[in-house]
């Protein structure tokens, strides 16, 4: 029996159909990977962005000083790359937000790039803190040159006298280590005021000190500096009714009206925080970091006094406003939190996160 009519001819030693096989399978594989590529780094669509220069939109009129730190935001979903370029040769930032501060006095371009081909821009001016300023006399009368007040970031000083030693220091704040050169700077993570001191040639008649107040719109309760807390109404004088004179007492009769005591009003209510979870607040946390909702939106489950509790992380405790500042924008994922209460007040709260490396996928593309 003649068999042969089932094979065809071999190329190569491989039969003609199989090549043929080979082939179509080939083209599919090359035709998938020319799609994704296009996919890949096609136009996305434009997301109309915004830029928020130190929370407000409102920028048109403001001026800032050089070695300020400027914040910069841009609401952005989820998943969505923001690039940040400062016009000013400095390396591009990525994130829904970002800090800066300019060296030099000019205007300055800044944009925010979005889904690659959706840009905003900002025009941001900056001018020389305060002049030398001298009287008549020519006699010096700023001694200390630098922003007098401003969003919580690092500040920079110097001084226009040469001296062979300089000392300054954030007086009455031994958290803050003293610097001996001629232009110095200090970082103030939360909002107060403080008293920058320099001393000069080690001579206490050469002592000049100058006040500063950063700010936090975020924050309005008593933190760890010079802010004083909201006077809080909760306690009404106690009334203590007039001792009875026995004399003018003795001659009334039955029928004689007594007014009755005052009353004071009752106390207002204390207003009680909102009841969350464990569970639910590791939510807001993580919308918080991928930049779906503003952290302040967080203090109405704390304290009745308006002051948030503090954070342990790495066994180490930090205030929860610069907790949030440390995670904000940035690739990491929340894994637990817990509390510390005193009854309905959340005083402490234990936070675990882990950062996102290259085997692990981004959380925030994940919600």
């Amino acid at each position: 029996m003649n068999t042969s009519s089932i094979y065809t001819k071999k190329r190569f030693g491989l039969d003609n159909n199989i090549w043929i096989v080979m082939i179509a399978a080939l083209f599919l594989s090359v035709t998938l990977a020319a799609y994704k590529l296009v996919n890949d780094t096609g136009v996305l669509p434009c997301i109309e962005p915004k830029i928020l220069v130190n929370g407000s939109t409102e920028i048109s009129d403001k001026t800032y000083n050089t070695n300020e730190t400027i914040w910069f935001r841009t609401p952005i979903a989820p998943g969505i790359k923001a690039i940040w370029n400062f016009g000013d040769s400095s390396k591009i930032e990525e994130g829904f937000s970002a800090k800066h501060f300019f060296t030099k006095p000019a205007i300055y371009n800044v944009t925010v790039t979005v889904n690659k081909n959706c840009t905003a821009r900002a025009k941001i001016h900056i001018k020389n803190p305060a002049e030398i300023f001298k009287d008549s006399s020519g006699n010096i009368t700023e001694h200390i040159i630098g922003a007098d007040e401003g969003m919580a970031g690092e500040y920079k000083f110097n001084t226009p006298h040469n001296a062979d030693s300089y000392k300054w220091i954030v007086e009455g704040n031994s958290n803050f280590v003293p610097r001996t050169t001629k232009e110095s700077s200090f970082k103030f993570r939360n909002a107060g005021t403080y008293i920058i001191k320099l001393i000069l040639d080690n001579d206490p008649q050469k002592t000049y000190r100058k006040e500063i107040t950063v700010t936090d719109p975020s924050l309005s309760i008593n933190d760890d500096n010079k802010i004083k807390p909201k006077k809080l109404i909760d306690d009404y004088p106690v009334y203590i009714p007039p001792k009875k004179d026995t004399a003018k007492d003795a001659g009334k009769t039955e029928n004689t009206v007594v007014a009755p005591p005052v009353t004071p009003p009752p106390p207002p209510e204390k207003k009680k925080p909102m009841a969350t979870s464990e569970q639910a607040f590791l939510g807001y946390l993580q919308a918080y970091v991928c930049g779906r909702m503003d952290y302040t939106k967080l203090y109405k489950y704390f304290c009745s006094d308006g002051k948030p509790p503090n954070v342990l992380r790495d066994r180490k405790f930090i205030s929860f406003e610069a907790f949030c500042n440390e995670i904000g924008g940035q690739k990491i994922e929340i894994k637990s939190v817990s509390f510390q209460k005193n009854g309905d007040c959340i005083y402490q709260i234990n936070v675990e996160y882990d950062k996102k490396s290259w085997y692990k996928k981004d959380p925030c593309k994940e919600q």
